[in-house]
């Protein structure tokens, strides 16, 4: 998440386009993918600096409380959408096509017309190969396609379960030849669930299109989850072991009490902390006559609090013994960057 934090998320964002996409690929940039099906959460996702929101035929499992994604249907994933467009500022939305909704071309194109008019930035579908003719198609109408490959849930009954799809070499070939097919039928992205970390970095490398992944490796050019999954309330019985619980990490970090003492807009902003470095900090409306800055975040294990203070300290011109620190230090660089507020008293 680095590199969200290094755009500086917590301000008001340009709107996430294929083209910003595109040139995060190019420019070997990080993107981040999280799924929303309520204006509420849209909202806070957003501005947290996620660059796409999925309305996903997950909210059959998440929200309805479904064994799988196939009850979803196209009106109930239009409704979750057009909540999320409400809530959303500035992150590309991207929509689900539920079960048997592009079983034909025009079906298809019906649904995918629906999804784009509710507020959809792009519509994603599950298959391979055989979904070539329905991307050319949409694509062709100017409506961006991401093709879902791998583990695709709407499967499910087929493929006999959530199993780690292209171990097999034969298996392995075929996605990427599908893969590169899906890419010259015209699909603007690729989604790869649940495959071999290799296969995934060979498809990124191979595809000039962004690539994101779950339960894929690292090497994708963007990651998704669930956002039930982050926050640890899955409604899956044994949770695939990519899914990492962030809550505890997120309570710390975000949810400081503060009293009914002088508080104006006074916020510090610890950005990035991969390289071992403090980043950007910004702090603004800050008044010298307030005796204490309080700070609780999380920060890299090579980040002491002593280098913390003292940087803050030359920074704005307050002396370091005014700034009470309370930190989680954790040791991963590049995925859990921080978000650190802190409250002035």
């Amino acid at each position: 998440l680095g590199d969200v934090y290094k755009r500086q998320a917590f301000t008001n964002k340009k709107p996430i386009t294929l083209t910003t996409l595109g040139n995060f690929k190019k420019n070997s940039e990080k993107f981040t993918c999280l799924t929303a099906y309520e204006s509420t959460m849209a909202s806070v996702i957003s501005e947290s600096g996620v660059d796409i929101i999925l309305v996903g035929d997950s909210l059959g499992m998440v929200v309805q409380g479904h064994d799988s994604t196939l009850p979803v249907t196209m009106d109930q994933l239009i409704y979750h959408l057009e909540c999320v467009v409400n809530g959303n500022s500035g992150s590309h939305i991207m929509a689900d096509m539920p079960f048997m909704s592009y079983s034909t071309d025009d079906l298809g194109l019906e649904n995918a017309k629906r999804l784009m008019q509710a507020g959809a930035n792009s519509v994603k579908i599950e298959g391979g190969e055989w979904i070539s003719n329905m991307a050319q198609a949409l694509s062709d109408r100017g409506i961006p396609v991401c093709a879902h490959m791998g583990l695709t849930p709407q499967t499910i009954n087929r493929i006999g379960g959530h199993h780690v799809q292209g171990r097999d070499p034969s298996q392995k070939e075929k996605i990427i030849n599908e893969a590169i097919a899906l890419e010259k039928a015209g699909a603007a992205m690729l989604l790869l669930e649940c495959v071999p970390g290799n296969l995934a970095q060979e498809i990124t490398s191979t595809l000039k299109i962004p690539v994101i992944g779950i339960g894929a490796g690292i090497h994708t050019d963007g990651q998704i989850m669930v956002v039930h999954d982050m926050l640890g309330v899955s409604c899956l019985e044994k949770p695939p072991k990519f899914i990492k619980n962030f809550l505890p990490l997120i309570i710390t970090n975000l949810f400081i009490l503060v009293s009914n003492a002088a508080i104006s807009n006074s916020k510090v902003r610890l950005l990035d902390y991969s390289n071992n470095t403090i980043g950007n900090i910004t702090l603004s409306n800050f008044d010298s006559s307030y005796n204490i800055i309080k700070l609780k975040g999380i920060a890299h294990n090579n980040v002491s609090d002593t280098k913390l203070c003292t940087t803050i300290s030359n920074e704005y011109g307050v002396k370091a013994s005014t700034i009470e620190l309370s930190l989680i230090h954790i040791s991963e660089p590049t995925r859990l960057l921080s978000i650190a507020d802190a409250v002035v008293w």
